[in-house]
């Protein structure tokens, strides 16, 4: 069956964002290439990969066999040319091993070398490695290179995603002062920038519907949705730990285990994970003694089953965490989200209801109005001092990004979004201001922009899409600025 129709049905409005989405130069309706099945991603995923030794195969081949050792995968290049330049490469073993030094050029596929143009720029004429996703070999890299597709060697390590990788956590290419794009903002009224940030803010979540539908038909559509809201409750530090803690602690497990008891469920999590403390704090309550001693007593039991599966506790980051957002907590929020009588991915969608004016308040609530729990609910902290008034286990703005970005692309994925939804999305409140935000509107619109500009959920989603398709891209000081250049083109059409 042909999704793509659905997805354009359910966001409508992101059509006017793709037709402006160029690459390489290139005008170009992408729809079709990025929605795919195969790579819905970006190539500076790959070189995110290839730059992080945390997301970086450990063991690599090149295409025609030979192992290769990266002793240096080379400094980041913001500017013109290759992706990486200064790398050291060993490829091959024992005495028939050489080294290779020089530049990198990433890709998703082979033939990406070609159709950029490098086979015959001189800039690339260093490069001792193409890096793809996809295997195979380019045509007119230079003698000396070899070829290394990532594809297997990532699928191999069931930790990994790509939804892990933060993009915006690596080198950003250095802005103009005032980028070019920002004359095409200039002369739109708000009511013109607001609607086009809303098209890019719905063509992302398509982008995250795609995605999801590509993870639900390789799995079960439930622990998919388990997996992105263990992300979710990982914030941005602990989000590679929580991936792992659902797929060694798998949906289907967990329920088994706890049935509808979320303190049987939140000791296997909390077990697996390796974060029990291990002895009683003399400063702790005897409420703390006593719920730590019901857990103990839950997880001893499975703990020997368990063992080769444990997490060590130095893979979370806990510094500088906020006591809200311990992983601790947060854990407790997923058992109550997870074991309960009904699947959380069949209370969604019951909730998909097309007539249902609610839809998203209803989602919404279903995330930030979780049944409190004896201990969890009522501190901040493990052995911290009890509050007053109950504390939510999932926040409101916490739920509200929760419901963008995971709920309504899993729901459309499973073609499932009320059509009516297209104009309830807009009415989400919007996620908390971040730095992405912030750096994007500056460029877009100066210095002393009005916030209104980007005030629903749905512009905000846009910016954020916007700054990862162009301003990451970008590696000519906004000279070449391809979003200022396909605006340029979509005004002279009159479109």
């Amino acid at each position: 069956m042909n999704r793509l129709p659905l997805l354009s049905l359910a966001f409508p409005l992101a059509k006017r964002y793709q037709i402006l989405h160029v690459k390489e130069h290139r005008s170009e309706v992408r729809e079709a290439r990025l929605l795919q099945k195969e790579y819905p991603w970006t190539e500076r995923h790959l070189q995110c990969v290839w730059s992080d030794s945390t997301f970086r195969p450990h063991t690599l081949r090149t295409t025609t066999g030979e192992s290769v050792t990266i002793e240096e995968p080379g400094e980041w290049n913001s500017e013109a040319g290759p992706d990486f330049v200064n790398a050291s490469l060993r490829v091959g073993a024992g005495s028939d091993a050489r080294h290779l030094h020089g530049d990198v050029e990433i890709h998703i596929r082979p033939s990406d070398w070609r159709s950029h143009g490098h086979a015959s720029d001189p800039r690339y004429q260093h490069v001792i490695a193409h890096v793809t996703y996809f295997p195979g070999n380019a045509c007119g890299l230079p003698d000396h290179a070899v070829s290394i597709a990532l594809r297997e060697f990532l699928q191999q390590n069931r930790a990994f995603s790509f939804d892990l990788i933060d993009v915006a956590a690596y080198p950003w290419p250095v802005r103009a002062p005032q980028p070019p794009c920002a004359k095409y903002f200039a002369c739109m009224t708000c009511e013109e920038i607001l609607s086009f940030l809303e098209s890019a803010g719905e063509y992302r979540l398509q982008l995250k519907t795609a995605r999801l539908r590509a993870e639900s038909n390789q799995r079960d559509p439930h622990q998919t949705l388990y997996e992105e809201l263990f992300v979710a409750l990982g914030y941005k530090h602990n989000r590679i730990p929580f991936r792992m803690l659902a797929r060694r602690v798998p949906l289907q497990t967990l329920r088994q285990f706890a049935g509808s008891d979320p303190l049987r469920g939140y000791a296997l999590l909390a077990g697996v994970a390796g974060l029990l403390p291990t002895q009683i704090n003399d400063r702790w309550d005897e409420e703390t003694r006593t719920f730590l001693r019901r857990v103990w007593g839950l997880w001893w039991k499975l703990s020997n089953a368990w063992s080769g599966h444990i997490m060590n506790r130095k893979e979370w980051r806990l510094s500088g965490v906020r006591p809200l957002n311990h992983p601790l907590r947060r854990l407790m929020a997923a058992a109550r989200l997870f074991c309960s009588p009904t699947p959380l991915a069949e209370r969604f969608l019951s909730l998909s209801d097309p007539e249902n004016p609610s839809f998203l308040e209803n989602i919404t609530g279903l995330l930030s109005n979780i049944p409190e729990d004896p201990y969890w609910s009522w501190r901040n902290g493990l052995g911290g001092a009890r509050t007053p008034r109950p504390l939510a286990l999932i926040g409101p703005d916490r739920a509200a990004a929760i419901a963008v970005n995971i709920a309504i692309p899993f729901l459309a994925s499973l073609d499932r979004l009320p059509h009516a939804a297209r104009d309830l999305i807009r009415t989400l409140p919007p996620e908390a201001d971040h730095r992405i935000l912030r750096t994007t509107a500056k460029l877009l619109f100066g210095r002393d922009h009005s916030p209104l500009l980007y005030s629903t959920a749905l512009a905000r989603q846009g910016l954020v899409q916007i700054f990862q398709d162009f301003c990451l891209q970008d590696r000519t000081r906004c000279q070449r600025c391809l979003l200022a250049q396909s605006l340029n083109t979509h005004s002279s059409d009159g479109s």
